[in-house]
């Protein structure tokens, strides 16, 4: 069924206190040192990841960080407030789906791997052809949850607004289990699906959200959220707009679409 609502501005003014879930786990710093941020370990948050034990948990300063990041450990990464994730440019980074797919974060085999507080930004993705299929946040054969971040414009050039790519979130397994929590975030401006659980032995629950399309469209159709191909999961609790698919252009020589 089709969904016609009035988006409003999606802010994120809850308060989030980073606590380190144990006093054993190790916090690592990124950023560049300065108020608000003192004594960084590493300017970048692959490096962070790189070097962290499994079970750490990396403390990502405001900033724009302009990486697409690979996570294939247990760990946290918890961003203050304005720690942006913007590459530039993107590359293939996932060659064992169907379709070479370029994530800002990609999450591999990998048991609770918690990302906190972090704006995840495709605006200068620069793919300029339908591949690499474009995701802001991949879970692949991989657990944990997704809470209180922010992921926007996974989209193509005008031009390319036809093709099928652009999701925000995506669970799959094609091997191991994928359980992911997806609560609380801002999903907005997605080309094709907002959240996208596939295959079986995915499991999701996707709650709390406020999930956003570009609104009417002639390109690629919309869905807030798909639950396919053997997945399984629960969604409550979101606010899901702006997901419209127009194929006519003009009204004086096609049909108005069903709804």
């Amino acid at each position: 069924m089709k969904q016609r609502a009035i988006t409003g501005i999606f802010i994120l003014t809850a308060a989030i206190l980073f606590v380190c879930g144990s006093a054993s786990a190790q916090v690592l710093v990124v950023g560049t040192e300065g108020v608000g941020c003192s004594t960084p370990q590493y300017s970048t948050i692959q490096s962070a990841i790189d070097a962290a034990p499994a079970g750490a948990t990396i403390r990502v300063c405001a900033g724009t960080y302009p990486e697409q990041l690979l996570i294939t450990k247990s760990l946290t990464i918890h961003g203050d407030n304005g720690a942006l994730v913007q590459p530039v440019d993107m590359t293939a980074n996932v060659s064992t789906l169907s379709e070479p797919t370029a994530a800002v974060i990609y999450v591999s085999n990998a048991a609770e791997v918690a990302i906190e507080n972090l704006i995840v930004d495709g605006s200068k993705n620069g793919i300029e052809e339908c591949a690499p299929f474009l995701v802001g946040v991949l879970y692949q054969n991989s657990s944990g949850t997704l809470d209180h971040n922010v992921v926007r414009r996974m989209e193509l050039p005008f031009s390319l607004n036809g093709c099928q790519s652009g999701d925000g979130v995506d669970v799959i397994t094609t091997g191991s289990a994928s359980t992911v929590t997806v609560s609380n975030n801002s999903i907005h401006g997605y080309q094709k699906n907002g959240v996208t659980a596939n295959e079986a032995g995915t499991t999701v629950l996707v709650r709390n959200n406020n999930i956003s399309g570009v609104g009417l469209t002639t390109g690629a159709a919309q869905n807030g959220v798909q639950v396919a191909y053997g997945a399984s999961g629960q969604v409550l609790s979101n606010i899901i707009s702006n997901n419209e698919w127009q194929p006519c252009t003009d009204a004086n020589t096609c049909r108005r679409a069903g709804i």
